[in-house]
């Protein structure tokens, strides 16, 4: 019920709270210089607790009070904001919950002590690694030098001196060096274009039109004057053998719009016996691209017979150089997932030694060039390689790179950076050390050992693949190119280490990476100089001279702050976490300021419905509205009307007002509400756009799609028993399936073998919740195993697996057909899962998941083996109900999936039956709330009831009471009340009410019966909404602020139903 505090942190409050309270023996009353009344922000780990801290922290108040002064004290993180933190004297911060603090809550603090204002950090953690700069520097010099900062890192044995702490109060914002840190709601995120195939690198033009790659050879222009794309080119690329190869990379010029319109591209040209990448100029203007203009300047030599590895980003530098990244263009898929040493006679495809470590060979590299005006290039100085090209390739800036997809270049430093995408085994083992993903910096030229090394500089052993003989480990001091594949020089530069590295699971030097799969890519720095004048969306200062990196594969994008140098790293935090994104890809900030992005989407080599190129942008002032809407249904015959309803979007700024827009395939319709409901008679997808615009005219849009053509299969269960609730004595549940589908029926009749009818318990109550409310996919196969098709959704699975299809990997159901389901197979394949591996499948490779503890692996392999079991209940029945200890509910379900309609794909309906306890905690049971609510973290009771003000409401959504005759709560009224249960809604019929005293006892909880009528209740569909209702009026009571709010009246603890 209450959150527990470890010793030290007991101690550590108890001493401070001590202090407070008794500052001397000989001295009970403190005086605060100056003030007649204070306001301290006090802030104990986990919230105000009741007892002994909070009444010790009263009578040091009334202290201070009967001397005239007066002393408020506030409890609430989210006072710690730049709009907040001003009004208080002091902040007394006991153990601060980092975790809780987002970046301009902490930023706010820091710019609080530099304006002057009294700060106490009492604190016996240690900050991870790059955590938070500020705070670990001011940790390590122990005395910070500022009278008002004060930082204990033990109980202190001496008093707190309070007025030393507010000192003279004068709190200046112009002593502030650190810019204020924007929260995520200023950010926003708008979709430019959502029918993008593979999307790869983006360039963004001086008007702010944006060019953006599709790897099977599309380039397009989105241009935001209409807001629309149209294709540029379509070139034809080679994308067989090496599956990664295509249109990869693209860059303006540095004179682009001004001296010249030259761009550049990195591409593979078709047909596929040509060997070489080619990285061209090309002439473009006025939205035309004259390919009779391309000047190949450079020819990358590749082979195309396996996968993998292409890199392909092109960027320039300040100084006007060009810089190209190559992959090592080997398989990794026959090596176990490491390092790919094959030396064996006709292996080159699988030795990495013939590219990124050979000297004279232009593959695992980036190079750097300078072009010329007649299309040719030159040796810049400084390279790896003299220009005359003796010891190596002069073109070579970095070599002994694996997969250097996204690269980025410090126009302050002319630093290069790039990520580096690594090997794919989970651990460590005889063949060398488990697999790391690198970010990498040069300051000059230099090698950067792979394939011999990985991570920080751990050595490969030399591997001998005919004998599967392990050697000594190679010598990152002085590595060697032994292979017959190499033709450049044995010896090599020494390996360089790289600026930060990763694994599969958490890095303990680099915690703020996460885990799971890995993908690094360099994003772009951030720097105001060169924008628009005028622009209204650009970035804030706080990120200037940040850079930006991002991760593929885990769908996050961090920002890296350096020293003044922009030499080393000092501190690496989120960047927009409420913004959802799914695989960015290339990242560019425009002269506008805004941030635009390529999302990838889920799933690889595919036409995903999740890649886009959006635009995200800040807002210092007027915020842009949010666009939301929800449709009645996204598929149905000819006609369809839908009912779409736009009514919860919503703007961020107060007093405010939206209006509305709607469009369909893109054509405006004059319908200017909320709610529209078309009539779509064109068979295929339809588009329904709504768009919504604030009085200041900034706009927003959401889109959904809708299939029309084909009527989704109709569906009833019908049962005899209560459908909502385990009842005492329930032994089964009676049902009968009822099917329709209008085109099927006049195709010929409904298939029963398409149906399927499964059934079984749920032990996870948020799985459970979320089947009911209808935002859980059920699996294709049985019930049984839902929570390891639970794991397999929430991991990166789908990116290289389906149920039924092949990609990257085998499908799931290939998978069940070629292993029983054996206990033996099932600890043999989640073992491969968390190691990863390869040889099972051909070249296929698996990346390991060395996160996932056996038993979630084990759950997903017997999902993924349930696929192939052809048992399944009737369409009419009885499904077994066994409870158990701890069973959260019991799922019945079924589908159909109808036979679709000419070239409209087929529909699948489902419908669910969810038993849950009898017995409902009260904050499960909520389906909606008014005037009532949770309590979060911090708060008394936090997630364990729901607390109730007069005027409110809980919602039981959809629920059965046929056959239910009682209704027991546990309640804590904090005041006499009035309970009303009522139908449909929160005015609707009332079927029962109740009166109830108050309850003295501050943790008493009382129960409250009330009768339900038989004669109504058992009238009601099985799907009636239910509404607790307190009547009355709201009190009020003062908040943190000072403020008078609506008082809670007291909380509900469970709630029980019976016959």
């Amino acid at each position: 019920m209450f959150r527990y505090l470890p010793p030290t942190s007991l101690f550590l409050l108890f001493a401070a709270i001590c202090l407070l309270t008794f500052s001397s023996c000989n001295q009970r009353q403190a005086t605060i210089k100056g003030r007649s009344s204070v306001r301290v922000l006090f802030l104990p780990q986990g919230g105000p607790e009741k007892g002994f801290f909070a009444d010790a922290l009263q009578a040091r108040f009334d202290t201070l009070s009967t001397d005239g002064r007066q002393l408020e004290t506030h409890y609430n993180y989210r006072l710690l904001n730049e709009d907040s933190i001003h009004a208080f004297s002091a902040i007394i911060i006991a153990d601060p919950l980092l975790d809780s603090l987002a970046i301009h809550q902490r930023v706010a603090l820091q710019r609080y002590a530099e304006a002057g204002g009294g700060l106490l950090l009492a604190d016996t953690t240690t900050l991870p690694p790059y955590e938070w700069h500020w705070y670990a520097t001011q940790q390590m010099a122990g005395d910070t030098g500022l009278a008002n900062l004060e930082l204990w890192r033990k109980p202190q044995a001496g008093k707190l001196d309070l007025d030393r702490l507010i000192g003279d109060n004068k709190y200046d914002l112009s002593r502030c060096t650190t810019p204020p840190a924007p929260s995520d709601e200023r950010f926003n995120l708008t979709v430019l274009d959502d029918n993008i195939y593979e999307p790869m690198q983006l360039e963004i033009l001086p008007f702010g039109e944006v060019l953006f790659l599709e790897r099977r050879g599309l380039m397009k222009l989105y241009d935001p004057a209409v807001g629309k794309t149209k294709v540029v080119h379509d070139f034809n690329v080679c994308i067989e053998g090496n599956y990664e190869d295509g249109l990869h990379g693209i860059a303006l010029d540095p004179g682009y719009g001004v001296d010249n319109h030259w761009l550049y591209l990195y591409y593979s040209p078709a047909p596929c016996d040509s060997l070489d990448q080619l990285l061209s100029r090309f002439e473009f203007k006025g939205g035309v691209l004259d390919t009779a203009s391309e000047k190949i300047m450079l020819r990358v030599r590749v082979q195309r017979e396996s996968c993998c590895h292409s890199g392909g980003a092109v960027e320039f530098g300040p100084d006007g150089l060009l810089y190209l990244s190559t992959g090592d263009n080997t398989s990794s898929k026959e090596s176990n997932g490491y390092s790919p040493l094959d030396e064996r006679p006709g292996r080159g495809p699988y030795d990495a030694q013939k590219g990124s470590s050979n000297t004279h060979d232009l593959r695992g590299k980036i190079l750097r060039i300078r072009p010329e005006a007649d299309g040719t290039y030159s040796i810049p100085e400084g390279n790896l390689f003299a220009a005359d090209g003796s010891n190596g390739r002069p073109e070579i800036f970095a070599m002994g790179c694996r997969n250097p997809f996204r690269i980025s270049i410090d126009r302050q430093t002319n630093y290069l950076y790039w990520g580096d995408v690594g090997p794919d085994v989970g651990q460590a083992g005889r063949y060398g050390p488990e697999s790391f993903d690198e970010w990498n910096q040069a300051r000059e030229a230099g090698n950067f050992g792979w394939p011999y090394f990985v991570g920080d500089n751990f050595a490969y052993p030399r591997r001998d693949f005919t004998t599967d003989e392990v050697g000594e480990l190679y010598d990152p001091e002085a590595p060697v190119n032994e292979s017959p594949n190499n033709y450049g020089n044995r010896e090599l530069p020494p390996a360089r280490a790289p600026l930060m590295w990763y694994p599969y699971g958490n890095s303990a030097e680099f915690p703020q990476l996460g885990s799971g799969s890995r993908s690094a890519m360099a994003g772009p720095w951030y720097y105001r100089d060169g924008q628009l004048f005028m622009t209204s969306s650009d970035f804030p200062d706080y990120y200037e001279g940040k850079w930006f990196i991002y991760e593929w594969a885990r769908s996050w994008i961090k920002v890296v702050t350096f020293d003044a140098a922009h030499e080393k790293m000092v501190q690496i935090e989120d960047f927009y976490p409420s913004g959802k994104i799914s695989k960015p890809i290339d990242l560019k900030f425009g002269r506008d300021g805004a941030l635009y992005m390529l999302e990838y989407g889920n799933d690889y080599f595919l036409n995903n419905p999740d890649a886009r190129l959006v635009r995200i942008s800040f807002s210092a002032g007027n915020r842009t509205p949010v666009a939301k809407m929800e449709a009645s249904e996204l598929a149905g015959g000819i006609p369809f009307q839908p009912i779409f309803d736009a009514g919860k979007s919503f703007d961020p700024d107060p007093n405010d007002s939206l209006s509305f827009s709607w469009y369909v395939n893109g054509k405006m319709a004059d319908e200017t509400g909320p709610v529209f409901s078309p009539v779509l008679r064109i068979a295929g997808v339809n588009r329904v756009t709504a768009k919504v615009a604030d009085l200041r005219g900034a706009t927003s849009e959401m889109t959904l799609d809708v299939l029309v053509g084909n009527t989704p299969p109709s569906l009833a269960l019908r049962s005899q028993g209560n459908q909502s609730f385990l009842l005492p004595g329930v032994t089964a549940l009676d049902y009968e399936l009822l099917l329709d589908d209008p085109e099927d029926r006049r195709a010929g009749g409904l298939d029963e073998s398409r149906a399927m009818v499964s059934a079984a318990p749920i032990s996870d109550p948020a799985l459970l919740r979320e089947i009911r409310e209808g935002k859980a996919s059920l699996p294709a196969g049985p019930l049984e195993y839902i929570g390891g098709a639970k794991l397999i959704k929430k991991s990166d699975c789908l990116s290289c697996h389906k149920e039924r299809s092949e990609n990257v990997g085998p499908a799931y159901l290939d998978v069940a057909e070629r292993y029983p389901d054996t206990e033996a197979n099932v600890k043999t394949i989640a073992g491969k899962i968390i190691t990863g591996g390869n040889g099972n499948w051909g070249e296929r490779l698996m990346s390991g998941h060395p996160n996932l503890s056996e038993e979630d692996a084990e759950l997903m392999v017997r999902y993924i083996l349930s696929l192939n079991d052809v048992s399944r209940y009737p369409l009419k029945g009885k499904a077994p109900i066994e409870p158990n200890e701890g069973m959260a509910g019991f799922v019945l379900s079924a589908s159909y999936q109808d036979g679709g309609a000419g070239e409209i794909p087929a529909q699948t309906g489902r419908k669910t039956v969810v038993l849950r306890p009898a017995r409902l905690e009260a904050e499960t049971a909520a389906d909606e709330l008014y005037r009532a609510h949770v309590p979060q973290g911090g708060e008394h009771h936090a997630f364990k009831v729901v607390t109730y003000r007069p005027g409110g409401y809980l919602k039981m959504s959809k629920i059965d009471l046929r056959g239910l005759k009682n209704l027991k709560l546990g309640i804590h009224p904090y005041a006499p009340g009035e309970l009303s249960v009522r139908l449909h809604a929160p005015n609707g019929q009332e079927i029962a009410r109740s009166i109830f005293p108050r309850e003295e006892n501050w943790n008493q909880v009382n129960e409250l019966n009330l009768k339900l009528p038989p004669t109504v209740v058992d009238q009601l569909t099985p799907e009636t909404d239910v509404y607790l209702v307190w009547l009355g009026e709201d009190g009020k009571a003062a908040d943190d602020m000072g403020h008078h709010r609506p008082a809670d009246a007291g909380w509900l603890d469970w709630l029980e139903v019976s016959r």
